[in-house]
C-alpha cells in the first residue's frame, strides 16, 4: 500500500516508522517501555502481532503504535497514536489504559456462491487497549493486553464474477470496516535517555 505526498509515494510502514521515530524524539521523557508481542484478532481468528513504545514511564504518556493481522488473503495492518494512562498495579506490575486512532490498510476476501473477491481500502482507525505489564528481570517484562480495533470509511463492496459462463453479481458481500478484539501477549523492554 502506498501514500501519495506530493509528486512521491511511500510505503506505509515507512510513514509510520519516520513518525514513531519524529514522536520519539520530540517528546520530553525520561524513561519508556518498548513493547512486541503477537495475538488474535477476532475478526476472522486472524493472527499477528503488534509493537509500541510508551513514551514515560507511569502517569499520561504517548504511545505510537503498529498492528498487523493476517491469513489467507485476508489482512489488517494498521498504526497509530495512543493516549496511555499508565499506573503501578502491585510491586512488579503495571496497568494501563489507552484511547487512540491512526490509519489501517484493510484486505478482505470473501466466497460466496462459488465465487470469491477481494476488496483493499486504506481507512481512518480507532483503538481503545487496556493491559497489565508485569516484570520479569530489572528491565525486561511481559504484558498480556485486549485491544478493540475498528475501522471508519470502508462500507460494503459487491463482488463479481463468472459461474458457469455467466457473469454474477452478489451485492455488498464484502465487509471493509472492521470492528472487533484482540488479545495480544508478549515481551516489554524498558529504556531510559
Amino acid at each position: 500500500m502506498k501514500l501519495r505526498i506530493t509528486r512521491r509515494s511511500i510505503s506505509l510502514p515507512f510513514a509510520l516508522a519516520a513518525a514513531t521515530v519524529t514522536l520519539f524524539a520530540s517528546v520530553p521523557s525520561s524513561a519508556g517501555t518498548f513493547r512486541v508481542g503477537g495475538g488474535m484478532f477476532f475478526n476472522k481468528n486472524e493472527p499477528g502481532g503488534g509493537v509500541s513504545v510508551d513514551l514515560g514511564d507511569n502517569g499520561m504518556m504517548l504511545s505510537p503504535y503498529m498492528d498487523y493481522f493476517g491469513r489467507s488473503g485476508s489482512r489488517f495492518f494498521g498504526g497509530g497514536l495512543n493516549l496511555v494512562a499508565k499506573r503501578a498495579g502491585g510491586e512488579q506490575s503495571r496497568l494501563y489504559l489507552g484511547l487512540g486512532g491512526g490509519i489501517a490498510s484493510v484486505n478482505v476476501e470473501e466466497s460466496s456462491a462459488g465465487i470469491t473477491g477481494s476488496a483493499s481500502k486504506t481507512q481512518a482507525m480507532a483503538d481503545l487497549v487496556l493491559g497489565v505489564e508485569f516484570d520479569l528481570l530489572e528491565t525486561v517484562g511481559g504484558f498480556i493486553q485486549v485491544k478493540w480495533l475498528g475501522t471508519f470509511g470502508g462500507g460494503r463492496v459487491d463482488i463479481t464474477g463468472s459461474v458457469e459462463g455467466r457473469t454474477v453479481t452478489i451485492p455488498n458481500e464484502i465487509n471493509l470496516e472492521l470492528r472487533n478484539f484482540a488479545v495480544q501477549t508478549g515481551v516489554t523492554v524498558g529504556f531510559w535517555r
